[in-house]
């Protein structure tokens, strides 16, 4: 007999739902600005030691922000074309926000002197003759404004045989922070369309479409406005986030509307006791998959990337808005929901079905495990410290000006402060000579594509027809004065003890060797010649170290959450043999993906490398329900996972629709790091989802009879 319905309960909690999150939603859109925030050093760690020494570095020697504008012609050693940089010169220094400028026209004064200068040749001139540098110093307090009028001054002056490329980390920096702008408006939404497309045709239910999507405005409203209360910022990897959260609730909204169908098909309950029934149901498995989602999160928390940690906060964050929007806001719409639209299949598709699922399918569980042995050979593949070009779209203008950079005279700087060994002074004589050989044999090397060092500033002094009257302490005290802009303080100290060196590196001559193992190579042609290299720093070291701090969390933190998977799954099935099986499943997860960015050269950046942890959350997800449901099962072994295969199944492959059709999603981005996260995600769960209905129940079950000790579930 069928419980009366409730009125009040059915048509007005839906409705208070609706309301709150309106009311929530409109709080966050008109109580500030929710942009991006992109830092310049946005690939680096703020408290990492590297990124203590590359400061130390700025402040013994000076910081400054440049950019670079690169002119390129058929012919640049013309008087037209020097005309024309002339012009631009001249245009760039009436900007407010340039504090200092350095072009052929007010340095060198022409080419052909730039080209007999050992200082002014490889700090101007680039591509063979063809093209030269326009070094500008900014103030960098409006960068975004900065920039912006940059871009309309150079596409006003650009014309046919004049091309204008722009570089520099601040340029790099704000087109990251517009592209992270428009993936944040925009995968939102269309996360949103997909999952109402996917909801309405597996459920038919307008009830479960305006449920689901108003669950998932409020958990990424909730998630937004906590973020926002403890002042974290949106990131390179968080800003994205909200689609992850979605993605999340819908996947819980799916299992909890498949149990609620199966609790009103079987026992005919009103749709407040059916959706009571689903929700204590649902809530268990649902609670462990949470919190093993989290803790796939809470493996970033320790880490010393500081964009890994801020994800990881911010994933805590949404994981636990998700639950809390699936199973609070969510629910009272299924009270809305036709049990019409439910209704059961024949039974012999019922049959089918159940046959089907009743099989083992043991050549299917072989090949995954050849599977797994492919993608554990290619692991050493992996690519940890992909070049500055994978962040960007190979035909865009940002990575095209970073490739031509690249070729004439090198792309990422790196920085180096170097002191005698024997703690000579550097403005005598013999040390000079020394210093010379160091600045030669850095140069001889084909990673290092120009150097610019206080012997090249002393050469171009030493040029002046004067310079025969003083000597080499005499001349390195001039260049310290403000007479000449203290030009000397930016190559060496007040004690002339250290020396400044501004390496720029050539990415596509590193191929694969790590960043890292090139600066020690470097250090040790230093050492060679009787200097020692005190301090490191620069976009290249900074890079390099932060590639070898994500590769170390991406491990620790990939086996933490696994240890943390193991005893959720023996404190829910309390069985040894499913415990080990779900452990192992899980862990096969990861070294798929990441065998498959091994085995196709994808670049595993810092972007990519926490999707690992997101998959095997969303993976175990899948396994905690199904073996829930076997453990739930009146049947015993394998036939108890049987049962559980014929009741999840449907669930498991909604979830792993919705799951990779969200995380597809985000090959709509104009970011390629973000494409690769989608990618990898998607790739793992699908995975996931083969895995737990195949592998699985044949690691937990297969040719066991009474071994799962029943307690009262």
């Amino acid at each position: 007999m069928k419980r009366p319905e409730l009125p009040f309960f059915r048509f007005v909690l839906p409705l208070v739902s609706l309301l709150a999150v309106a009311g929530a939603t409109f709080y966050l859109m008109s109580s500030g600005t929710l942009e991006p925030e992109v830092r310049q050093d946005f690939f680096f760690a703020s408290d990492d030691p590297a990124m203590v020494q590359s400061e130390q570095i700025q402040r013994r020697f000076g910081s400054q922000v440049q950019l670079a504008i690169i002119s390129r012609s058929a012919d640049a050693q013309s008087d037209a074309y020097l005309d024309r940089v002339e012009r631009l010169t001249q245009a760039l220094n009436a900007l407010p926000f340039v504090v200092s400028i350095t072009s052929l026209s007010n340095g060198p004064g022409d080419y052909a002197t730039a080209m007999e200068s050992e200082f002014w040749g490889p700090l101007l001139l680039t591509d063979a003759g063809q093209a030269s540098n326009i070094i500008l110093v900014i103030d960098n307090r409006d960068q975004a404004q900065s920039i912006a009028e940059l871009e309309a001054l150079i596409d006003a002056q650009q014309q046919e045989g004049f091309e204008l490329f722009l570089s520099g980390t601040p340029y790099v920096t704000e087109m990251l922070k517009r592209d992270l702008a428009v993936d944040f408006k925009r995968m939102g939404v269309v996360a949103l369309a997909v999952m109402a497309v996917i909801l309405f045709a597996v459920f038919r239910s307008f009830a479960v479409l305006i449920g689901g999507l108003t669950a998932s405005i409020g958990a990424v409203t909730v998630t937004l406005l906590i973020q926002r209360a403890m002042s974290l910022p949106l990131g390179v990897l968080t800003a994205n986030l909200t689609t992850i959260v979605v993605v999340m609730v819908i996947s819980h909204v799916v299992f909890l509307t498949g149990n609620w169908q199966r609790q009103f098909a079987e026992q005919s309950e009103s749709r407040l006791a059916s959706t009571k029934a689903a929700w204590l149901q649902t809530m268990r498995a649902s609670f462990w998959c949470a919190a093993t989602t989290l803790a796939g999160f809470a493996t970033l928390f320790m880490v010393d990337a500081e964009p890994l940690r801020q994800l990881g906060v911010g994933g805590a964050i949404g994981t636990a808005a998700a639950l809390f929007a699936a199973f609070v806001i969510y629910p009272p719409f299924l009270l809305w929901m036709q049990p019409a639209k439910t209704a059961a299949m024949s039974s012999d598709t019922r049959q089918g079905i159940a046959g089907f699922w009743r099989k083992p399918m043991l050549p299917a569980v072989g090949i995954f495990g050849a599977l797994i042995v492919l993608a554990l050979v290619m692991l050493p593949r992996l690519n940890l410290d992909p070049s500055l070009f994978s962040y960007f779209d190979s035909d865009g203008e940002v990575e095209r000006g970073l490739r031509f950079a690249d070729r004439n005279g090198g792309s990422s700087p790196l920085t180096l402060s170097i002191r005698h060994k024997e703690g000579k002074r550097l403005d005598e004589k013999e040390t000079y000579e020394e210093l010379w050989a160091v600045h030669d044999a850095l140069l001889d090397d084909e990673r290092v594509g120009t150097v610019i060092s206080l012997p090249l500033l002393m050469a171009e002094a030493d040029d002046h027809p004067l310079s025969f009257l003083f000597s080499f302490e005499t001349l390195i005290s001039f260049l310290q004065s403000p007479k000449f802009d203290r030009v000397g303080d930016r190559f060496i100290t007040a004690d002339r003890r250290s020396a400044f060196f501004l390496l720029r590196m050539v990415e596509e001559k590193r191929g694969d060797t790590p960043r890292l193992e090139v600066i020690e190579e470097l250090k040790e042609t230093a050492n060679a010649r009787n200097f020692n290299v005190e301090l490191v720093g620069g976009v290249y070291f900074l890079q390099g170290e932060l590639s070898r701090l994500v590769g170390k969390s991406l491990w620790t933190g990939l086996l933490g959450l696994l240890f943390f998977v193991f005893a959720v799954a023996g404190f829910i099935s309390a069985n040894w043999r499913t415990t080990l099986a779900i452990g192992l499943t899980a862990a096969a997860i990861p070294i798929i993906i990441f065998g498959a960015f091994g085995l196709f050269a994808i670049p595993l950046d810092m972007i990519a490398a926490p999707a690992a942890s997101v998959a095997v959350g969303m993976a175990v997800d899948m396994m905690i329900h199904l073996a829930v449901a076997a453990r739930r099962s009146s049947a015993e072994g394998w036939n108890a996972w049987q049962e559980a295969r014929i009741e999840q199944w449907k669930s498991i492959a909604i979830a792993t629709a919705i799951v990779t059709a969200g995380f597809l999603v985000f090959t709509l981005s104009t970011f390629p790091p973000t494409k690769r996260f989608g990618i990898a995600v998607a790739i793992g769960a699908v995975i996931a989802a083969i895995f737990s209905l195949w592998m699985l129940p044949v690691l937990a079950g297969f040719r066991q009879e009474n071994a799962r000790a029943k307690s009262g579930t």
